[in-house]
């Protein structure tokens, strides 16, 4: 039983980390003045990937971050940072992005 209760509050955790990283994504993207379709073409993904990503509905490997971080003329370290200190300090990083309090 505490297995399954642990699994559960990973699995939001995750989900929680997965929302804010989709919001940091997306407003970096925007500050470079970039569009899905753009960011899509530097990394060599379809833009309906970059889409679902920044919704949240894609959790993106390694390979595919580092691609982004790339893509935006961002360090990977600044991305996955900014998405740390967001969940930590428990806010949401635009109205969309889910926090799931633990």
């Amino acid at each position: 039983m505490t297995t399954d209760i642990h699994n559960r509050e990973c699995s939001l955790r995750e989900q929680a980390y997965l929302h804010i990283l989709a919001g940091v994504i997306r407003t970096f993207r925007k500050g470079a003045g970039l569009t899905q379709s753009e960011l899509a073409l530097r990394c060599g993904v379809d833009r309906s990937y970059i889409s679902d990503i920044e919704k949240g509905s894609r959790n993106p490997s390694l390979q595919i971050l580092l691609r982004l971080a790339e893509g935006i003329s961002c360090p990977l370290s600044v991305l996955i940072i900014r998405t740390e200190l967001l969940f930590m300090e428990g806010t949401a990083y635009e109205t969309n992005c889910a926090y799931y309090c633990l």
